[in-house]
């Protein structure tokens, strides 16, 4: 049985967890900022990383590379 029956579905996954992690991102950014912290405060920079990562996996996701298991 094949590991991956339906890179379909994977890259749809792919796709909303990393939204999620954008959005995870600018909620964090943003309540950093409401709470008083600086633009160097650690909120914002755990936010910021989630928000470059997530949207790194989108962009790779859309990109249109093929997987091919190697």
């Amino acid at each position: 049985m094949s590991q991956q029956q339906n890179p379909g579905a994977h890259r749809s996954a792919v796709r909303f967890l990393s939204t999620m992690m954008v959005l995870v991102g600018v909620a964090l950014v943003i309540r950093a900022l409401a709470g008083g912290g600086g633009i160097l405060s650690t909120g914002v920079i755990i936010g910021v990383l989630f928000v470059a990562a997530g949207a790194g996996r989108i962009w790779l996701t859309y990109r249109g590379g093929h997987d091919d298991g190697a």
